[in-house]
């Protein structure tokens, strides 16, 4: 998966959910896009000023209303 930008992922519609991940804890990057895969939860790896993200779509997020 190609990482996105921050301001690509927001046109997708996308939101953080995790991260920011180290270089060496792309194995937990793994755990949670097999996550997002395993919901079918439209999700995206994105490159952000302090490192490597998940964002995920806001359908189906419970937090704001």
């Amino acid at each position: 998966m190609n990482p996105l930008t921050t301001q690509q992922a927001q046109e997708q519609g996308l939101r953080p959910l995790a991260g920011s991940y180290t270089e060496s804890e792309g194995w937990m990057i793994e755990n949670v896009l097999a996550d997002m895969r395993r919901g079918q939860i439209d999700h995206a790896v994105v490159t952000t000023e302090n490192g490597t993200e998940v964002w995920r779509s806001n359908f189906g997020w419970k937090g704001d209303k």
